[in-house]
């Protein structure tokens, strides 16, 4: 009983840790990005005729 009270244990905070770590890397990313600018691209391509 007191082992599976534990596995429990580490792995809800293995999950909670994971999901933490990915909030903070993609709202790192967003932050890095937005400091870039507009990242719209537009390319203008001649017509092949």
């Amino acid at each position: 009983m007191a082992l599976t009270a534990v596995g429990v244990i580490i792995g809800t905070a293995a999950v909670i840790l994971l999901v933490s770590l990915g909030a903070g890397l993609q709202q790192n990313a967003a932050e890095q990005l937005g400091g870039i600018g507009d990242l719209t691209l537009i390319q203008v391509y001649p017509s092949f005729e």
